[in-house]
């Protein structure tokens, strides 16, 4: 990665986690790494970078994609299909769509089980619940 897109990724981390009234030691034991270590994360006087694996573990915390967090997109809303956006959709669509809703809803509860819990949490009527 050069260095203007590492230091996009790292003011990227920054501000969601401050979007998400988090401090750099919540995130980081939710990483299950130091403060320290994250600290130099989101440094853009440091060259560590964030792994995939880390990256991927704050899409499921975050509900968001990995180009979000990637900073391929400036704002959440642009990011295409988060499991959100798609347990929304096919919650809007009929209730022929129930069944893929429901089985959508199982594969986000194994690998975005905070996104699934935040759908339901913002959707209270969602056909999920009917």
């Amino acid at each position: 990665m050069n260095l203007c897109s590492v230091q996009k990724v790292k003011t990227q981390l920054k501000n969601i986690r401050e979007d998400n009234n988090q401090t750099q030691r919540e995130v980081a034991i939710y990483l299950g790494i130091s403060r320290q270590q994250y600290t130099r994360i989101e440094s853009l006087h440091n060259d560590q970078e964030i792994s995939l694996d880390q990256a991927i573990k704050l899409t499921k915390h975050y509900g968001c994609s990995l180009g979000y967090v990637a900073a391929m997109w400036t704002k959440e809303q642009e990011v295409p299909f988060t499991a959100i956006e798609i347990l929304t959709l096919l919650n809007k669509v009929n209730t022929s769509s129930k069944t893929w809703l429901e089985t959508l809803a199982r594969v986000v509860g194994v690998y975005a089980p905070d996104a699934l819990e935040k759908f339901k949490k913002d959707n209270p009527d969602n056909a999920l619940n009917g």
